[in-house]
């Protein structure tokens, strides 16, 4: 202090109003507890002369007035608005951003991403800080990552990727959008030069029809477009290039067109189950012209702070031009994630996965920590599915965040 502090109880409009008078220096305020052992949540506003002090809407709220003290006598005439402004440590506009550092260790089945290629294989560790951040209207999401990663070949792989996601307000209509790139410096034997890379850029659209309160189905389109500086490789040095810059299906699927539609079940509020169909289509992203259809099937229930998952992917890829016959490829697949928000609201994340290939026979895992730094929110730029269970979760330990501190008037 000197200052004079409204106190508003939730429900904002609803709950009753208190005016007080905090004394020169360090104060402390003291609030009665409820008769009810129940929690009790207040606001608070310092009254500031501001010309950027935002006036308060006009409305009708109870007040109860402090007892008597002796406060400064208000100028004659205030040189700038005078108003009620939120002293809250985390204000309603502050804290939709944050930063996280993470780790992955990775042991790949032995084939490519899209189980076409035989040969590219091994394991890896990579390192990344990835910002988040959203509009506060949560129409708009943003991720942006930087990534180093190591290989079993000692070959350094240099990477970035941002997501942007768009949530039309009142609409069950999402769009995504992710764009990627991918260095691999250093020069590799069988290669001419060095520096080589890929990217990708990739839209998509999906829309939820909620069918019943336990019931959704989400049809989605999306369009993928992939460049590479590598055209053709031979198999000697392909165990020496990270799938993410070139391998023989890539180089000869740059374009895609994916249709693709899931149906999920919501038994419980910690339950999910789903079943997906999609079907990719060749580079000339014509969907009759199908390169490999694809269903999976799943289910997702939460422990506490623990996720688990558990389903059956089957992929069939068809007789075409850059294949002699059809083939199956079938995985099982397994994983967990924990989500663990800390006293501060930062966030402790830890990632296990890992599949079963039958066709080869072939195990393949992953792991994966990350720290986030949230500013005392738990965690408010994530999209909602980003990460299994994210809205329960939040309810579940939201009484162990301390999530808006009171910092003094006048430090």
């Amino acid at each position: 202090g000197p200052a004079w502090l409204r106190v508003d109880e939730w429900p904002p409009r609803n709950g009753p109003t208190a005016y007080r008078f905090v004394e020169a220096g360090w104060q402390t305020l003291t609030f009665d507890a409820a008769a009810d052992g129940k929690d009790r949540y207040y606001r608070l506003y310092a009254q500031r002369q501001s010309p950027e002090a935002r006036l308060l809407e006009p409305g009708v709220v109870k007040a109860r007035l402090a007892a008597p003290a002796r406060g400064p006598s208000p100028p004659p005439a205030p040189a700038e608005p005078v108003s009620w402004q939120p002293i809250d440590r985390y204000s309603p506009g502050a804290g939709l951003s944050s930063w996280e550092g993470y780790m992955r260790l990775v042991e790949r089945v032995e084939g490519s991403e899209e189980d076409a290629t035989p040969v590219q294989g091994g394991s890896f560790l990579e390192s990344g800080i990835s910002y988040r951040f959203r509009e506060r209207d949560r129409r708009l999401f943003s991720r942006s990552d930087l990534l180093l990663r190591r290989l079993d070949e000692d070959e350094n792989i240099l990477g970035a990727r941002q997501w942007v996601d768009f949530y039309p307000e009142e609409s069950d209509w999402q769009l995504g959008f992710l764009g990627e790139a991918y260095l691999q410096p250093s020069q590799v034997d069988g290669l001419q030069g060095d520096n080589h890379w890929s990217a990708r850029l990739q839209g998509s659209i999906e829309r939820t029809y909620r069918l019943s309160p336990w019931l959704r189905h989400e049809p989605g389109i999306t369009l993928s477009q992939r460049w590479l500086s590598l055209d053709s490789v031979p198999s000697a040095v392909l165990p020496k290039l990270d799938p993410d810059i070139y391998t023989p299906y890539r180089a000869d699927h740059r374009r895609s067109l994916r249709l693709a539609d899931r149906l999920t079940w919501v038994p419980h509020l910690d339950q999910r189950v789903y079943l997906e169909g999609a079907l990719v289509s060749n580079e000339t992203l014509n969907p009759f012209d199908i390169d490999h259809l694809e269903i999976t099937t799943a289910t997702r229930q939460l422990f506490g702070s623990l996720a688990g998952e558990a389903g059956f992917r089957w992929r069939r890829f068809l007789n075409d031009d850059d294949r002699d016959a059809s083939f199956d490829r079938r995985r099982f697949f397994l994983g967990g994630n924990l989500l663990r928000w800390g006293e501060s609201a930062n966030a402790l994340t830890l990632r296990a996965e890992a599949n079963y290939d039958i066709d080869r026979s072939d195990v393949g895992w992953g792991l994966r920590i990350g720290y986030e730094v949230n500013g005392g929110r738990l965690s408010p730029a994530r999209r909602p599915d980003e990460i299994d269970f994210l809205p329960l979760r939040r309810a579940q330990q939201r009484h162990r965040v301390d999530t808006n501190r009171l910092d003094p008037v006048y430090p």
